[in-house]
């Protein structure tokens, strides 16, 4: 497994830690249920791991997902860092498949998009046009689903999606609206997406990850009771 990557970017937002100890620090945490036609087929960990007062980088999103949750085919582990105003900065994902184990990984800069894959022996890297704003976003990994949130308001915003892994770019409309009652599994409010991807993202009052929707895909992800 290459991991060498996915830790040096830990690494941006301080000393590494265990993520047992990252949690006791961190400004959420949760495991996620993954389901595709009311089936489960995954779990996924993450926990977010605040900016530290004094340093040029933000928040970090760290985040593992296991397909199945017990004897997993497939791992995925990302490392999501931010800037101090909210901007993706890199994001490091590495896939342990006994098919094609790869690393990826994606560094933004004004207007730009760097990615470099890492498989079996080979290399490989490109560039992609960004945009302002731009997410990272892993169809697999659906913690990276959260910074929508951050960027959404009461009217329509344009946001450009990445998808590293396919370097496929989607352009997105989002939208936060408040529910009219709260649901029984917590949700307060709600991010509407729309354009090339449509799904919904649901928060509790705190702003953190309850419910993904993505009909499309018959995809849901729900936070598990902790």
């Amino acid at each position: 497994m290459n991991l060498r990557l996915l830790l040096g970017l830990v690494a941006l937002a301080g000393a590494w830690t265990p993520v047992s100890a990252v949690a006791a620090q961190s400004g959420d945490q949760a495991a996620l249920s993954i389901k595709v036609e009311g089936r489960e087929i995954g779990h996924e960990n993450f926990v977010i791991r605040p900016a530290r007062p004094g340093r040029p980088v933000g928040d970090s999103l760290i985040s593992v997902a296991r397909y199945p949750e017990t004897k997993p085919e497939l791992i995925i582990q990302g490392v999501l860092q931010q800037s101090t105003s909210g901007d993706p900065l890199t994001f490091s994902l590495d896939y342990q498949d006994r098919r094609r184990p790869e690393t990826v990984l994606a560094s933004v800069s004004p207007n730009r998009i760097t990615l470099r894959r890492v498989a079996r022996g080979a290399e490989s890297a490109r560039e992609l046009p960004g945009g302002d704003p731009v997410v990272l976003l892993d169809d697999s990994l659906f913690a990276t689903f959260l910074p929508l949130a951050h960027l959404a308001g009461e009217t329509p915003r344009q946001v450009t999606a990445v998808f590293p892994r396919t370097a496929r770019r989607a352009m997105l409309s989002i939208t936060q609206a408040a529910l009219a009652t709260g649901r029984a599994d917590g949700a307060m409010s709600v991010i509407d997406i729309t354009g090339d991807l449509v799904g919904r993202l649901y928060l509790d009052p705190a702003g953190r990850f309850v419910r993904l929707e993505i009909p499309a895909r018959q995809l849901e992800v729900s936070r598990l009771p902790q």
